[in-house]
């Protein structure tokens, strides 16, 4: 392709993607979130702190990373009416940007061709697009990740002092945007010095030189949260707390959840040193000590559900907010980018591409970041570009596989294409059903043998037990009962260093209820150790539980603790109870006045006692 032609497709790409995003903003411009975000989220967050920065008002210190809403939303919001407007159009602008970026880039490495597929591809992500009006910093973070490529790959072909401090300062800024950027600096550092292996002088005078301009910019947020926590963390307070949110015995692969632990933990890692604080990853180690099957095996799961084609709302959800877009159903979705992404590195990579390896290594450090702390839609929005990349250059090799099978068909160039269409079922299997597929056939298999007790947490005073999986991204759904009441008999497994605290303590039991479309709830009777109570209706994890007080907790000999359920939804016809279809250990049993059903589940019963 000759440079005209690359350069004309390319300036089509990217006012493409100016257009498509002009369109997405201008349908959602009226949308609540848009305007006036949702006090719970995020965007509300950044918005009070930005207009706080504004009128003079610094926080104490940074619980997000700051760089969106210190330095891009304040004087953004001091347009006040023409705010949203500007923040659209540059959120636009750093998308086309974006796009450019990945184009040249792409070019540089594997030629023009996979480069304008790569920047069409990103021109017309249904995702990338549909959070740019949204005062986010997804867009501005595949932006940094975008440019930063682009610089390594130059900073690799020249090698010149300029071009990987550049690459350094970009780094940093993509770490002051979202913290996990982190994960490229050692890669970065390691490419860097074996570019400059034959000079070691140079070598470690640029690594050296990359180091401080990377964390220099963060110094004046890391005092102040140093003055406000007393231990160094960095520009953000908040690597405990999205650690404990997917690193915990109860933490879900994806989504928001906050159980007992992820409460614990925290309270434990937010007091001050000389107060005996506790680190959220000083208890992933000792948790990972006493069971590090079940650290894998939550691993895993994030693993295949960052890959999964599914969205996983936070702040906004695609299927709510975009629903008034119409050109959203007409753009590409993730799975159709991340198919040949996948594919592209299931392929392997020339050993005599270093630059392949840098992308390669950034792809998989993004990932492991993501896994490393839990798994949003949102925050796979920043990789997008570089997923479009990995595609393009698949594309190509698809083009030129079956262009040289025509010209010359020879054992070489069959295999060449076998090899591709394999490498496409196989990511294609990863993206649209892998992490479903695990669900249905293995998870509660695998869990029974890793976890056969259930969940058991606690401290000196708590114990809260049982063997239902998370509650987001899991297996519970609700069970609808007609007429007749069911007897539910659940029996929990007491853990033997928690049995002399619990026995004899006073405990509540629930179960998750689930009300009828006339709002109303099933009436129940929980029965313990020939004592009933009747329950009343709590909120908990975004979820409604009936919840009963006991006085006192007695175990049978085995170290169980047996709760028995009457549900009578005479009252609530068509109201429903929780029940976990990934979770079989056979320690729940349904019964109707004419029947004993077999769910194959776990009911959602849960004990905790305050002892």
């Amino acid at each position: 392709m000759k440079t005209k032609r690359f350069l004309i497709l390319m300036l089509v790409a990217v006012i493409l993607a100016i257009a498509v995003r002009a369109v997405v903003c201008v349908q959602l411009f009226d949308a609540p979130d848009v305007q006036v975000p949702n006090p719970q989220t995020d965007m509300a967050t950044y918005r009070r702190l930005a207009l706080d920065i504004l009128d003079g008002k610094w926080p104490d210190h940074f619980d997000y990373q700051p760089l969106y809403y210190t330095l891009l939303l304040p004087p953004i919001l001091a347009f006040k009416s023409a705010a949203i407007p500007i923040l659209m159009t540059i959120q636009t602008a750093f998308a086309a940007l974006a796009v450019a970026a990945i184009a040249l880039s792409t070019a540089l490495l594997f030629g023009r061709r996979p480069a304008i597929i790569a920047a069409f591809l990103l021109a017309l992500a249904k995702f990338h697009a549909f959070y740019t009006p949204f005062m986010l910093y997804e867009v501005l973070q595949s932006f940094w990740i975008a440019v930063l490529f682009l610089f390594l790959v130059l900073a690799w072909k020249r090698n010149t002092w300029k071009l990987w401090l550049v690459a350094a300062a970009i780094l940093s800024l993509a770490a002051l945007t979202r913290g996990n950027a982190l994960f490229f600096l050692p890669g970065i550092i390691v490419f860097q010095i074996h570019r400059n292996r034959r000079a070691p002088k140079r070598a470690c005078a640029i690594a050296a030189a990359i180091l401080v301009i990377y964390f220099v910019p963060q110094l004046p947020f890391s005092i102040k949260n140093y003055h406000y926590t007393g231990r160094w963390c960095g520009a953000s307070t908040a690597g405990d707390k999205v650690l404990a949110l997917g690193n915990t015995p109860e933490a879900p692969p994806g989504g928001l959840e906050y159980p007992w632990t992820y409460h614990h933990w925290c309270k434990l890692s937010d007091k001050r040193p000389e107060e005996g604080r506790i680190s959220v990853p000083t208890n992933i180690l000792r948790w990972f000590a006493q069971n590090p099957a079940q650290v894998i095996e939550l691993q895993f799961r994030k693993l295949l559900l960052f890959w999964n084609k599914q969205e996983i709302p936070n702040n906004v959800n695609i299927e709510h907010h975009g629903r008034d877009c119409a050109i959203l159903s007409f753009l590409l979705p993730f799975w159709l980018i991340a198919i040949p992404a996948l594919a592209f590195l299931l392929t392997g990579w020339k050993r005599t591409s270093p630059r392949q390896h840098i992308l390669a290594y950034l792809v998989l450090a993004f990932c492991a970041a993501t896994i490393l702390f839990y798994i949003l839609a949102r925050f796979r929005i920043a990789i997008i570009p570089l997923f479009c990349i990995l595609a393009g250059a698949f594309v190509e090799r698809v083009f030129i596989a079956i262009k040289n099978y025509k010209a010359r068909p020879s054992d070489k160039t069959r295999r060449r294409i076998l090899l591709l269409g394999l490498a496409t079922i196989a990511s294609s299997a990863i993206v649209l059903s892998a992490f479903t597929l695990y669900q249905d056939l293995y998870e509660a298999d695998v869990a029974k043998a890793i976890t056969p007790s259930g969940i058991a947490v606690g401290d000196d005073s708590t114990t809260l037990v049982y063997d239902h999986g998370p509650l987001t991204i899991g297996g519970v759904i609700p069970f609808p009962m007609d007429s007749q009441p069911i007897a539910i008999h659940k029996r929990l497994i007491v853990p033997q260093d928690k049995v002399k605290l619990v026995q004899g303590a006073p405990f509540v039991a629930r179960i998750i209820a689930v009300p009828n479309q006339q709002g109303q709830y099933p009436s129940m009777t929980f029965t313990h150790n020939n004592r009933t109570a009747k329950p009343v209706l709590v909120q908990d994890r975004f979820l409604h539980w009936m919840q009963a007080d006991f006085k006192s907790l007695q175990l049978d000999p085995d170290g169980s603790a047996s709760i028995e359920i009457i549900v009578d939804p005479a009252q609530a016809p068509g109201s429903a109870i929780g029940i976990d279809r990934l979770r079989n250990y056979g320690r729940t049993t349904f019964k109707t006045p004419s029947q004993q059903l077999n769910l194959f589940a776990e009911a959602t019963v849960e004990i905790q006692s305050n002892h």
